[in-house]
């Protein structure tokens, strides 16, 4: 979907913007958010997190094999998939494992502080999105490209999402799965993660001179897709609990 939304619109949105989307698209689905959904709206939980998990452990090894196919294309240069690989597994995959392998060990005082750890992860992810827009600022991007450039990344991440939604929907009513499984399967096959997309972006597009994109400009369509789900997740259950509600 969007490689067709690129093509189709490619004389309209700026390479760098085009790269954003693609890596978009590649990204594994959120996992605290999917699971939070599907939990509200009475889904199968233990399917969302399954299928959550699977997600980022399999994009750890997807995300840098596509992403230096896009980077390959944009500068028309072979750039190596194994030292992008490396960075991510370091990056995201070998915390997963450490942080599992504590997980028997360290469960109750992480529940404990289960709010003050929720914090400090949501502020490293701010951080990071801050620093890439202070580079991006500091590089003149936005003065260069203007306010267009974040028009069509909310525009273009709004239809994405309604493209996704829609299909998923479909798939859903013609296989005919049962309440729970529609559930989980809506939300956790149209999200994408920001938690994960933030530093995997940082790594991947800072990683490699003279042929990276801005990489504020890269995120953007992330931080706007991200947004947009919440926003609509939020409205979709609302719509259930009241419908659910006995009149």
């Amino acid at each position: 979907m969007a490689l067709l939304v690129v093509t189709l619109f490619s004389e309209y949105i700026k390479p760098d913007l085009r790269i954003g989307i693609l890596f978009l698209s590649i990204l594994p689905t959120t996992i605290s958010t999917a699971v939070l959904f599907s939990s509200l709206a009475g889904g199968n939980i233990g399917g969302a997190i399954f299928n959550t998990s699977l997600s980022n452990i399999i994009g750890v090894f997807i995300v840098p094999t596509w992403a230096a196919w896009l980077l390959s294309g944009a500068s028309e240069q072979s750039i190596e998939v194994a030292p992008l690989l490396i960075k991510i597994v370091l990056l995201i995959l070998l915390p997963m494992l450490v942080g599992q392998s504590f997980r028997p060990f360290m469960r109750n005082q992480a529940q404990t502080h289960k709010k003050g750890i929720g914090r400090f992860n949501m502020a490293m992810i701010f951080y990071m999105l801050y620093v890439a827009f202070c580079d991006s600022v500091k590089s003149g991007i936005w003065f260069d490209q203007g306010f267009y450039i974040v028009i069509s990344a909310v525009t273009i991440s709004f239809v994405l999402l309604l493209m996704v939604k829609s299909l998923v929907f479909v798939i859903i009513k013609v296989f005919k799965f049962n309440y729970s499984s529609a559930v989980t399967a809506f939300f956790c096959a149209s999200q994408k993660t920001l938690a994960a997309g933030v530093p995997m972006g940082t790594s991947i597009f800072t990683t490699i001179n003279n042929t990276t994109p801005e990489l504020g400009v890269v995120l953007l369509p992330l931080m706007c897709y991200h947004s947009f789900q919440i926003l609509l997740g939020g409205f979709i259950i609302s719509r259930i609990k009241e419908n659910s509600m006995p009149k």
